[in-house]
């Protein structure tokens, strides 16, 4: 089966679930989608008279008619009322659209069960997913091409605002699910369920067991996440996914990898590849000359997750966050005062004020360079310079001085 859109992606696992499963917010569904509105253009070129008398003999028949958008249930692990909330909602809002040919997406919405469920409020993300048939389980249609099946899955959780927090690894949750889907709900069935009913320690728990199992090394994926992409390997897909969310969530750059050999020669787009084994981060050491230093930017940041409770998911996510808004924040600070030091004296000295407390100068001068290389901005450029000189001579006294 070949996923429409779609690349191959790590499985996760799973064989650790049994000590997860105490996490009783793990709830979902998995419907097929089918979408049974078939009119044409010719079909609405009824004259005014035509419509009017095929108007009564439809009104009669209305309630034999097949509904226009249909969901029909293969997993689940909801009692049969709860399911009819997450059904009669999906319905309601897919009915609603006058296009259903959207792309994959996700989206996040409170419900509430009915009376016996004391009108309690609960998280429902529903992403869309699609996927063409192979040639072997169905032949190919008149148009030539495979068919297209569209799936919807429900995960379901506390409204607590912690599916709204992890939307983006909900997202990514769902996506990698795409080859195991199967339009007779026959393949896969079991590992199907079993990631299904493991969604919140996959996609909520990631943070604190990055903070558990490598500790003190988080401050080198930090750091490398505040130089340039990541790219991840490991042959520990729990921890190769765990890392990489890690990393999506604090890295300040694209998640494009390129040629780290080829980065780092004209130093213009720094990838990092960063090794999970044994527990261990490793870097690739063609980079580690980049930096010979965790800068104390990092160690603060990484002293606030530690400090986060075990259990509060959204703290952490929101100090990996925190991270990443306050790097950027950082940045267009540092970029300001640049512009202003073309006719300001003054602002060339806060900006060098602002550099030294910042802990992490040079990560802050290597991007502001970069992006006014890519600018053109030559007084930029001469005033950045200017302002590595006074650093560079600064360290040298200072380590003068301790010797």
């Amino acid at each position: 089966m070949s996923a429409s859109g779609s690349s191959e992606s790590p499985e996760l696992k799973t064989g650790n679930f049994s000590e997860n499963s105490r996490c009783t917010e793990s709830k979902y569904t998995l419907y097929l989608f089918s979408n049974n509105k078939h009119a044409t253009s010719s079909d609405t070129t009824l004259s005014d008279k035509e419509s009017r008398s095929s108007a009564k003999s439809d009104s009669k028949a209305s309630n034999n008619e097949e509904p226009s958008v249909c969901l029909s249930l293969f997993e689940g692990n909801l009692s049969a009322e709860q399911e009819t909330v997450v059904r009669c909602y999906l319905l309601k809002t897919l009915s609603a659209r006058q296009d259903l040919s959207f792309e994959n997406d996700g989206k996040y919405a409170e419900l509430q069960f009915s009376s016996e469920e004391s009108g309690k409020m609960f998280g429902c993300y529903y992403h869309r997913l699609s996927k063409h048939s192979s040639a072997e389980t169905e032949p190919n249609e008149e148009n030539g091409f495979p068919k297209l099946h569209t799936f919807f899955i429900c995960l379901i959780g506390p409204a607590n605002g912690v599916m709204e927090s992890f939307c983006p690894e909900l997202g990514k949750f769902c996506y990698i699910l795409i080859p195991l889907l199967d339009p007779e709900g026959l393949k896969n069935k079991d590992n199907v369920q079993l990631k299904l009913k493991s969604w919140y320690f996959h996609c909520v728990e990631y943070v604190r067991r990055c903070i558990e199992n490598f500790g003190e090394d988080l401050v080198t994926l930090l750091h490398c996440s505040l130089w340039g992409n990541v790219e991840v390997t490991s042959e520990d897909e729990q921890a190769k996914w765990d890392t990489e969310r890690f990393v999506e969530t604090c890295c300040v750059m694209p998640a494009t990898i390129e040629n780290s050999k080829d980065t780092v020669k004209d130093n213009a787009n720094l990838s990092f590849i960063v090794t999970i084994k044994d527990g261990k981060i490793e870097v690739d050491k063609l980079l580690v000359s980049v930096f010979s230093d965790n800068s104390p930017y990092c160690s603060k940041w990484l002293d606030k997750l530690k400090s986060c409770p075990s259990t509060d998911h959204i703290g952490q996510h929101n100090i990996l966050e925190g991270f990443r808004l306050k790097t950027v924040q950082d940045l267009n600070t540092l970029k300001r005062l640049l512009q202003k030091a073309q006719t300001d004296h003054y602002s060339l000295y806060r900006a060098y004020q602002f550099l030294q407390a910042s802990g992490y100068e040079d990560i802050l001068l290597y991007h502001v360079k970069k992006e006014a290389n890519m600018a053109e901005e030559h007084e930029v450029l001469e005033i950045i310079s200017c302002l590595q000189e006074f650093l560079k001579n600064k360290h040298s006294t200072s380590d003068s001085k301790a010797k």
